[in-house]
C-alpha cells in the first residue's frame, strides 16, 4: 500500500480516539495532488485453476509465486482414467495397458501379436502359452490336440526298446514307434523292456576261457556267479580252471570266446593252436559287421525300390520315405503302385473315365436322363414339345415333365383376329373345341 495513503488512515484512527484532529498534509510531506484509483486498488490473487492454467500445468501439487508475487502452493487436480501425472512436467501422459490386459481385451490365449494399444502405439504382445501341455496354439487361441513325440509315447507305454503300436494322447494309432535299442548284451523282449539275456555256466566258463572247476566271476548281468565248468577230458584240473592237458575247445566255445556272433574267425584257441572257424550267420534283418563280427541292425534307408512309406529296421529305427503323388496310387511294400479305381470308387453313374492308363466304362442312363461328368441327369423337354405334347396353340398351361417336375409354361399367343380359348386359337365368331 502506498506510504501516504497508509499514514492518512493512522491519522484518521488518531482522530477518532483522541477527538482530536489530523492534517494529512501537517503531518508528511507528499505531493498535493490525491492517490489514483489503480494505486488504491489491493492486489487480487487468482484461483488455483486459473493459475494452473497459466502454467499449463494439468495434475499435481505446484509450488509458485501467484500474480501477487505471493508464495503459493496450488493443486492442479488430477488425471483422468488411464493416465499418469508427469510429477516434472505436471502433464497427464497416457498409461498403456499391459500385453497381460491387451490379450485379454483382444481374446488372445497365447503366442505373440501385433496391435496398437490405447496410446496409438503399434506393439507386439507376448500372450504366454497354453497351459494344457496337450493342446497347441493355433492363431493366438488354445485349441486342438498337440500330438506327443515318439519318445513321450514310448515313456508312457514303459517301452525303452523295440517298436509299439499304440494310440496317442490325441486318439491317433501310431504304428510301428521306435523306441530305441539296448545297450551292450541286453536284449529287448515281449515287453519292449531291455533285459540282461540268460548265460548258462558252460557260456560263461567258455567266455571266461575257463575249461573245468569251479568258477567265480560275473556274467553277462553284472552278476557274481558260481559256474560249473566241468571235468578235464584228460589231465587235470588247474588252479586257474584250465586243464594240465590242453583240450581243444569247440567251435561254438572258440566263437563265443572270441565274442564273434558272424563271419569268420581266425585266432588261437584254447591250446594256442590258429584256428579258422566260421562263427555263424545274422538274421535275414541284420548285417555282419566285418570288423566287430557282430549282427548289425543296418540303418533304415529309402533305397531304389522304397519311394513310399516308412522303412524299418530290426532294432526298431526308421525313416520315411514319403507318400504317393501320383493319381490312384497306393503304397504296398513301400514301393507306389496304381490301383484302378471301380465306378463305385469313383461314384460314376455312367459314361468312362481313365485310371492307372485304363479307360472304365461305367454304362449309360436310362432315358430320358443323360450322362454329364458320369452322373445320370435328366433334363426336361423344351416349352414347345410340352405345349405340343398337349396340343396347346397358345395361354399358360401346367404340365408335368418327363422328369417329374411340374411346370408352368405359356404357349405362346393367338393371331390378330384370333382369340384363346381353352389354350386354342379360334377366329372371332367361330367356337373352338371343347376339352373333355
Amino acid at each position: 500500500m502506498h506510504f501516504t495513503q497508509r499514514l492518512f488512515q493512522i491519522c484518521i484512527a488518531l482522530m477518532l480516539l483522541m477527538a482530536t484532529g489530523c492534517n494529512f498534509n501537517d503531518t508528511i510531506d507528499s505531493p498535493s495532488t490525491d492517490p489514483s484509483p489503480a494505486e488504491s486498488e489491493e492486489c487480487v490473487p487468482l484461483e488455483d485453476s486459473m493459475l494452473c492454467t497459466r502454467f499449463s500445468a494439468q495434475c499435481g501439487e505446484l509450488k509458485l509465486l501467484d500474480n501477487c508475487e505471493q508464495p503459493r502452493q496450488i493443486d492442479c487436480g488430477q488425471c483422468a482414467e488411464h493416465n499418469t501425472c508427469n510429477t516434472e512436467t505436471a502433464l497427464c501422459e497416457c498409461t498403456p495397458q499391459s500385453d497381460e490386459e491387451l490379450c485379454s481385451v483382444l481374446g488372445l490365449q497365447c503366442d505373440t501379436a501385433t496391435t496398437t494399444d490405447r496410446c496409438g502405439k503399434i506393439r507386439e504382445i507376448d500372450c504366454g502359452q497354453c497351459m494344457d501341455a496337450h493342446v497347441q496354439c493355433e492363431q493366438n487361441m488354445c485349441s486342438g490336440c498337440l500330438p506327443e513325440t515318439d519318445a513321450q509315447l514310448c515313456l508312457r507305454a514303459n517301452a525303452t526298446c523295440g517298436t509299439i503300436d499304440l494310440e496317442d494322447n490325441c486318439g491317433n494309432l501310431r504304428e510301428s514307434v521306435a523306441c530305441g535299442v539296448c545297450g551292450g548284451t541286453s536284449e529287448c523282449n515281449d515287453e519292449n523292456t531291455c533285459v540282461c539275456p540268460d548265460e548258462s555256466d558252460a557260456e560263461l566258463c567258455a567266455r571266461q576261457g575257463k575249461e573245468c572247476g569251479m568258477f567265480v566271476g560275473l556274467d553277462l548281468c553284472g552278476e557274481e556267479r558260481t559256474a560249473d565248468c566241468g571235468a578235464c577230458p584228460q589231465g587235470e584240473c588247474q588252479n586257474d580252471n584250465t586243464c594240465s592237458v590242453c583240450s581243444p575247445e569247440s567251435d561254438t566255445n572258440f566263437c563265443l570266446r572270441g565274442g564273434t556272433e558272424c563271419g569268420d574267425l581266425t585266432a588261437e584257441d584254447n591250446c594256442g593252436d590258429l584256428r579258422t572257424v566260421a562263427c555263424g550267420s545274422c538274421e535275414p534283418s541284420m548285417l555282419c559287421n566285418p570288423t566287430t563280427h557282430q549282427c548289425d541292425c543296418p540303418t533304415p534307408a529309402c533305397v531304389s525300390g522304397s519311394s513310399c512309406g516308412t522303412v524299418s529296421n530290426a532294432c526298431g529305427a526308421s525313416v520315411d520315405c514319403g507318400s504317393c503323388t501320383g493319381a490312384d496310387e497306393a503304397c504296398l511294400d513301400n514301393a507306389c503302385v496304381c490301383q484302378p479305381q471301380s465306378c463305385g470308387d469313383r461314384n460314376a453313374e455312367c459314361g468312362t473315365f481313365s485310371s492307372c492308363g485304363q479307360t472304365i466304362d461305367c454304362g449309360s442312363c436310362n432315358s430320358p436322363d443323360t450322362c454329364t461328368n458320369n452322373t445320370c441327369i435328366c433334363k426336361g423337354e423344351t416349352d414347345a414339345v410340352l405345349c405340343l405334347n398337349q396340343a396347346a396353340m397358345c395361354g399358360n398351361i401346367t404340365v408335368v415333365d418327363q422328369c417329374g417336375v411340374t411346370r408352368n409354361i405359356n404357349c405362346g399367343r393367338c393371331g390378330v383376329s384370333e382369340d384363346c380359348i381353352n389354350n386354342f386359337c379360334c377366329e372371332n365368331g367361330q367356337l373352338c373345341p371343347v376339352i373333355k
